[in-house]
């Protein structure tokens, strides 16, 4: 029996193993995402970011952290009122 050099399995299973795997387009696995129930796409979609998050501005990771941390306002008191003095 031949085995495979680079990871020592029999040739065998290596070939039988690409049968059964296809490769998928980013568009076929964007449809797959998209005919899932929306708690499983909310999986996918925590995954993903959980996995690489580089595509979201640092700006926003930032104020994410802020907000988490609780530093942060809402609007009306940002703009209308005087901030506390050891924010000045």
């Amino acid at each position: 029996m031949q085995v495979c050099r680079a990871c020592d399995q029999p040739l065998l299973g290596q070939r039988l193993w690409g049968m059964l795997v296809k490769s998928m387009s980013a568009q076929e696995v964007i449809e797959q995402i998209k005919s899932l129930p929306p708690l499983e796409r909310a999986e996918v979609a925590r995954f993903v970011v959980e996995q690489d998050d580089s595509w979201i501005p640092d700006e926003f990771k930032e104020a994410m952290k802020d907000a988490e941390e609780g530093r942060c306002v809402d609007m009306e008191t940002a703009l209308f009122q005087k901030p506390p003095a050891h924010l000045q």
